[in-house]
This record gives structure tokens, sequence and C-alpha cells, in this order.
């Protein structure tokens, strides 16, 4: 404008060309739509007819795609919330994901990127076990691939995509975080956050994905061998240290004033589990912790839904149980989370975990020889899950240390 107002005409379509030109490179579909208003307009004063009927065709065709971007996040946000108890999502998730999958082909990178985005979070949070199958395994490595590659693509102000693919793809028990990808995309994951200041304004999701990512890491490494005791023993004292200081580091981020607001109890929630799955790698007195930590987040906010964390809980909470050798505890632990889990949705891998933690409890308790065939056959269904090895070792680990007679 200001060029214009002095008369630099030439100068001014320079710059209005090379701005339309970076527009159209990162997808800014708004800044796309005012330069070409203002270049349509004065091809209209130039008599140039059909060059400004051109521009208008583009003017749509940029409004159409910012149109579809507000779509597929409105559909998100008025039909997905995590933090609500509503798993009748599951009744039409295959329409919903139809979809999202209409926009992965669009010629538009942004809208193809936020479409598989969307396709990814729904797996994610309400189908966990199908996000473990090889399909949705590549197209989360793919989204995450064309985020890095095409990291000037703009979203929305407050937007931070990198670290939700980062944290759907590292926050499973079969990352191994000491595998060269997964410690790059988990380095990648913290130096980004480094360069995202607007979060000093509110609660710092990308550190609490990073230190849910460590928490799965360690407790799926260590879980099946967390009750013997010499375990502090046997675990590395890096990895020691490391659990040590993400345990200071929870409870300093839980003393913070900001989880008094409403708008952030799910994330406390989440805090709390990851919290009390590090305690569960301490010593007694730190397990002991984590369990009455569990035990008292369910009593307190047993109105707000665990929707995508109810599994996870209850696991957490017999591998507590189990330490302590509390066995009929995780009996009672068991047919709670069976109670509670009914019609909602759980990751089957982690049900398998806990199964086992309920057979083997129940032989322990009772030695009775129809627990030996049930551990027999939770083996011989771990081998139908892409997670099969760490939920054997769990089974073979236990077995061997108790001396349970099965057959593997």
């Amino acid at each position: 404008d200001a060029l214009l107002f002095e008369g630099k005409l030439n100068e001014a379509n320079l710059k209005a060309e090379a701005t339309l030109d970076i527009a159209e490179r990162i997808g800014d579909y708004k800044t796309q739509v005012s330069i070409l208003e203002f270049l349509a307009q004065q091809a209209f004063i130039q008599k140039s007819f059909n060059l400004a009927n051109e521009y208008h065709t583009q003017i749509t065709s940029a409004l159409a795609y910012e149109c579809k971007i507000n779509e597929i996040y409105a559909y998100l946000r008025s039909n997905f919330n995590i933090s609500i108890k509503d798993d009748s999502v599951l009744n039409h998730l295959s329409r919903h994901l139809d979809y999202f999958e209409s926009f992965f082909n669009e010629p538009s990178e942004k809208l193809s990127i936020l479409s598989r985005f969307a396709a990814a979070y729904l797996i994610h949070y309400y189908r966990p076990s199908e996000f473990l199958t090889e399909r949705y395994s590549n197209l989360v490595s793919d989204l995450l691939d064309d985020l890095q590659r095409l990291p000037y693509i703009v979203f929305p102000l407050l937007e931070d995509l990198l670290s939700k693919v980062i944290f759907f793809k590292l926050n499973h028990s079969f990352a191994d975080l000491s595998r060269k990808e997964d410690k790059a995309d988990y380095n990648q994951l913290l130096n980004h956050n480094k360069y995202l200041n607007f979060w000093n304004n509110y609660v710092n999701i990308p550190e609490l994905y990073a230190i849910a990512i460590k928490s799965t890491f360690y407790l799926a490494k260590y879980h099946a061998i967390n009750h013997r005791k010499n375990f502090r023993e046997i675990v590395p004292k890096e990895d020691i240290r490391d659990i040590a200081l993400l345990i200071e580091r929870c409870e300093f981020l839980l003393k913070q004033s900001h989880w008094e607001l409403s708008i952030n109890i799910n994330h406390h929630i989440h805090l709390k589990l990851t919290y009390a799955a590090l305690l569960m790698l301490g010593d007694e007195e730190q397990i002991l912790k984590g369990i009455d930590t569990l035990e008292t987040l369910m009593i307190v906010y047993q109105q707000i839904t665990f929707s995508e964390s109810v599994d996870s809980v209850f696991i957490i909470l017999m591998v507590g149980y189990f330490a302590k050798k509390n066995y009929q505890k995780c009996v009672e632990t068991f047919k709670r989370y069976q109670k509670v889990s009914k019609g909602r949705v759980v990751n089957t891998e982690n049900q398998l975990e806990i199964f086992t933690y309920y057979y083997v409890s129940q032989w322990l308790l009772s030695q009775r020889p129809q627990y030996i065939r049930k551990i027999q056959d939770n083996y011989k269904e771990a081998a139908l899950h892409r997670n099969a090895a760490n939920i054997q070792r769990t089974i073979l680990e236990m077995a061997s240390y108790f001396k349970i007679p099965v057959s593997l």
C-alpha cells in the first residue's frame, strides 16, 4: 500500500508478485487472496479483463482451500474431544476416517498434511491398537517426513503439528529411544520445543509429551523386573539417574499454579499418570507413592473421563501392586479394570499386559493349573500383535523368575 501511495507502481507490483510466490509456497491462502485481489483490481483498471478473470479464478481456489482447512479443524473439534467421555465416536469411526482420507491426495500439501494428521489423531486416541499396524505406522512416518521436509508450510498461530506427530510416533511401548531413528525424533522434539516461545504462556504440552515418551520407554523396558529385590542394581546407573531427574521434573511441574485452572485438568491428570509410572521404577517408598498417586487420582477425578488412558492407569497400578508382592490387590485391580473398561477404548496390547499380571498373580496365590494354560494362551495371543516381543518378554521374565511351569 505504501509503495502505491508513493507512486512506485513497478516496485509495488514486483513486491506483490514476490509475496504471492512465497504465499503459494508456504500455503498462506489468506495472503494469496489479499495479493490476488489487488492484482485483479489493477488488471480490471488497466482493461486486462482476461487477466483479471484469471486472478479471480485463483482467488476462488485459494478461498476454497482456506475453507477446507477450516472445515477440517471444525470437524476435529466438534466431533472429537478426548477430555470428555464419548465412546460413541467408535460407532462412526470409519465414516470419520473416510472424511479425512478424502483430502489425503489434494494438490495442496498443507491440506494433505492436516487431513493425515487428523486421521492419525483419531486412530491414536480412539483405536490405539490399530495405530500400531503397518498402515498407520507408515502414515505417521510419512507425515513426519513431510513436516520435516516442508517446515515452511504455515498453520494457524499456536498450532504445533510437529510435536504432536512425534508424540504419536514415539508414545508406544515398541518405541526404542536407544535406537538411532527414535532417539533422533525424540531429540528433535526437545530442540523444536526450545524455539516455540509461545508455550511460555500455557501448559508446555511438548515438554509433557517428552516426559511421557521417556516414561513409556522406561516402563516398557523395566516393568517386568521391577518386582525383584535387586532391581535397582540391574538397571544401568545412567537410566536410574535419568528416571530420577524425570521424577524431579514432574514434581516441579506439578507444583505450578496453572493446574488450578479447569482448562488444564486433563493435562494435569496425564502428568500425574506419567509421574506415577516413573515412581514405579523407583525405590520402595516411591512405588508406594506411585500407587497412592493413582488411587487418589481415580477417586478425585472419577467423574472425569480417562478416555484414552483407562488401560494405562490400570497397567501402571498393577505394576505397582505386583512390585510390592500384593498379588491379591493385583487380582482386585484387574476386576476393577474389567468393570471400568467395559465398552471403552482400550489399547489391546496394554490389555494383554494387564492379563499377564492377573494370571501370574492368580497362579502365585493359588498354584492352580488353569492359570498356566491362560498364561500360555496369552503368550500365543501376543504373537498376533506388532509389539509381540515386549509382551512376550514380560511373560518369559515372570515365568522364569517365579518358576511357573509353562510351555512356551
